[in-house]
């Protein structure tokens, strides 16, 4: 089966994230035509990020695109979307980052390399809207988002200033307190479907009780039949300290998962003591 990007899985997936939240079929609709619009733009090297609100797995605020809607208040912001050209890298070097705390907004921290051999490759900086249930942009706050590479095995650290949203955990495994912060690892799967995919009543079982994600609009393979089921997970550990929400997600063949993922969020932590 033919892989896909990093980027790609994880543009499919922050989609879904948008469609566990109740809206009219109206609003639905409205939400649909801007996916198949970014869609569209897609094949012309643009990509748009819509990210759930749903601090789980994602935020992989990564070079794609999201489609999501949070749980808010009326009235409050009810989506969230970025863009980026993953051509036009803001960060070649991680030292630019640390000379950048003014365009960011804040004063992030992080690491050039990491003791299981990630070595940061680029970075991006780009503005999330904030938009009301009108469609309406009300807010625009700026969201860094760190690749760190070794092989196969990729990263993604993002951290940004959080809008004023009911955050959602997804399947958490585990949470630990270091340096006063509260870690939050999570272990989630994503089933990736064509548009016209028959669930059996055991995936709509695990569907109804949370323990899968589906998201449907798998395209089809290159010689035009149906693409085959395809099954993901993504692991991530998050953490907010003073004001700014941190994430580190993995997925793909080889993902950092489990200990080392925790590990690199615990160094990720201690670097802002030597800086």
């Amino acid at each position: 089966m033919k892989r896909e990007p990093f980027d790609d899985i994880m543009a499919r997936t922050l989609e879904e994230e948008g469609k566990k939240v109740s809206l009219s079929s109206r609003k639905q609709e409205e939400i649909l035509g801007e996916i198949r619009r970014i869609k569209e733009n897609e094949e012309r090297g643009a990509m748009v990020k819509m990210r759930s609100v749903k601090k789980t797995v994602l935020a992989a605020a990564v070079m794609c695109i999201f489609a999501a809607f949070g749980v808010m208040a009326a009235g409050k912001v009810t989506g969230l979307r970025s863009s980026i050209n993953p051509d036009e890298v803001t960060y070649t070097a991680f030292s630019q980052v640390r000379e950048d705390g003014e365009r960011i907004g804040f004063e992030p921290y992080g690491k050039e390399s990491y003791d299981n051999g990630l070595t940061f490759a680029k970075g991006y900086l780009t503005d999330v809207e904030g938009f009301d249930e009108g469609g309406n942009a009300v807010e625009v706050r700026p969201e860094l988002m760190l690749y760190y590479q070794e092989g196969d095995r990729e990263v993604l650290l993002t951290a940004n200033q959080p809008f004023n949203t009911d955050k959602i955990d997804g399947n958490v495994v585990r949470k630990e307190e270091y340096k006063g912060l509260e870690l939050k690892y999570e272990e989630n799967k994503y089933l990736f479907v064509p548009a016209d995919y028959q669930l059996d009543e055991a995936m709509k079982e695990e569907e109804a009780e949370g323990k899968v994600t589906i998201s449907y609009g798998l395209p089809p393979q290159d010689d035009g039949t149906p693409a085959e089921p395809e099954e993901e997970m993504m692991y991530s550990v998050s953490w907010e300290d003073n004001g700014i929400d941190y994430l580190l997600l993995s997925t793909g063949d080889e993902p950092v998962m489990g200990d080392s993922l925790v590990a690199m969020a615990k160094e990720t932590i201690d670097a802002k003591d030597s800086e």
